[in-house]
């Protein structure tokens, strides 16, 4: 709970539980421990009360967030979802998510589209690594690929000339 910020406190973990009391040995918080899944629980009541209010007031979670990148695009929704999922608490991501998402804005659903897939190519779907190939322009730039494959030449030769 935030009213023990930086208060000594004893923690007992039995193998069904998680107990925290405060320095007059009084439990202040009990949950269930968790083996499977999120880890990690959060308790509304705990938290100081501006966290309260701006997680009250954004009452986005990675639903509405894949929800809203599914409507930008294939390649949009895979680097949220990739982002969402590649944290332990998904709610560390949910920054980065609100900050790719809020570049269809300024750069357009087509570039952030082509952001995306540049991203995942990279396999770096983070907000920087997307802000980074829209500011610079990389979203533009596309691979170049050889339509026809090189023609036989004289110079060339197989792998039996390195026997």
């Amino acid at each position: 709970p935030h009213g023990l910020y930086k208060q000594l406190v004893t923690i007992r973990a039995t193998t069904t539980t998680i107990e925290i009391l405060n320095d007059n040995r009084e439990r202040v918080a009990l949950h269930q421990r968790r083996y499977t899944g999120s880890r990690y629980v959060t308790n509304l009541g705990h938290m100081p009360p501006h966290h309260r209010h701006q997680h009250n007031a954004n009452r986005f979670d990675g639903t509405k967030y894949r929800l809203w990148a599914g409507s930008i695009g294939e390649q949009t929704y895979a680097a949220i979802d990739h982002l969402l999922s590649s944290q332990i608490v998904e709610e560390q991501a949910y920054r980065s998510c609100m900050g790719i998402l809020q570049c269809s804005k300024k750069y357009g659903n087509e570039r952030l589209e082509a952001a995306c897939a540049k991203a995942i190519t990279m396999k770096s779907c983070t907000y920087s690594t997307i802000t980074t190939i829209l500011k610079n322009g990389q979203d533009k730039v596309f691979s170049f690929k050889a339509d026809k494959p090189t023609p036989l030449h004289e110079n060339l030769r197989g792998s039996e000339a390195y026997v």
